[in-house]
Parts: C-alpha cells; sequence; structure tokens
C-alpha cells in the first residue's frame, strides 16, 4: 500500500496530498503526461498553477504526483516540497492548451521535487480508485493499492 512507502521514507502522512494529474482538456501532445515526458517545464508550470478554489487542500509540505499515462494507469512521478507563492502576477500561457492564465486568476505553488522515492519514478503505479474527479487527496484518508512496482 502507497501509505507505508510514504511512512518508511519518512513523511508523515497528515503532510502529503496526492496530486493526479489528468486534464482532458490538453491539447494533442500536451497531456500531463506528455507534459513529464517531453517538457519537464511546461509540465512543472502546469502543476505550479492550479484554481484559487483548490488553495485549502492544496496547501501541505509536501505533494505526491502521479500522471495518467495512455494505458490509463496512474504512474507516480515524485514527492515535491510545496510553499504557496500566492497569486499569479502576471498574464502567462497555458501549459497545456491554447489560452492564457490572467494575472490574478490563480494560485502558483513553489514546488521542488525531493530525493525521496526517486527511485520509484516512473515504476509505481497505484489505483486511484473510483474517486477519479478527486483529483486531490490527503494522504492518511486515502491509502492506494499498488498495482505495479517495476522495480
Amino acid at each position: 500500500m502507497l501509505n507505508s512507502i510514504l511512512c518508511e521514507a519518512g513523511l508523515k502522512l497528515r503532510d502529503v496530498r496526492l496530486i493526479r494529474h489528468k486534464d482532458k482538456r490538453s491539447k494533442k501532445g500536451c497531456s500531463p503526461y506528455e507534459l513529464w515526458c517531453n517538457d519537464r517545464p511546461k509540465f512543472e508550470w502546469y502543476q505550479r498553477t492550479q484554481r484559487i478554489k483548490s488553495r485549502k487542500i492544496l496547501t501541505a509540505p509536501y505533494w505526491a504526483v502521479f500522471v495518467v499515462n495512455p494505458r490509463n494507469e496512474t504512474m507516480f512521478v515524485g514527492i515535491y516540497a510545496v510553499d504557496y507563492h500566492g497569486l499569479l502576477d502576471h498574464d502567462s500561457p497555458m501549459p497545456n492548451m491554447d489560452g492564457i492564465d490572467k494575472a490574478g486568476s490563480c494560485d502558483v505553488f513553489d514546488l521542488e521535487l525531493q530525493d525521496t522515492l526517486s527511485d520509484l519514478i516512473g515504476n509505481l503505479f497505484i489505483d486511484w480508485g473510483q474517486g477519479f474527479i478527486a483529483w486531490v487527496q490527503y494522504a492518511e484518508q486515502n491509502n492506494k493499492r499498488i498495482t505495479k512496482n517495476v522495480l
């Protein structure tokens, strides 16, 4: 189970949010998975900018981040240290679709990829469960079953 791995890595479950990136609005070649594979700076920008209404649930010391691959598997892409930065201060192109995020329209989080569990990046897959709409979840309330560990 995922929470066992998080705890063994020294993370407190109350400090971790589980993030699952899958965006059906993405233009061809720019899904979160494709950005993660092919354009890491755009992927990082994609996940740094979030809706203001999600601020409360997203504000946590760590995010355990997953993306959905073309086989619809939920793949681990890293543990990030998180710091709320503030509102977007300038208009910015959306990394995964045509459009602009206007200054003040979304939150920005400073994210730093951690070495913690780095050996599992791209190798660990979980069952997200039926709550696909809930793309952010509290780790302490949602222990995920590991479906595949390539290592």
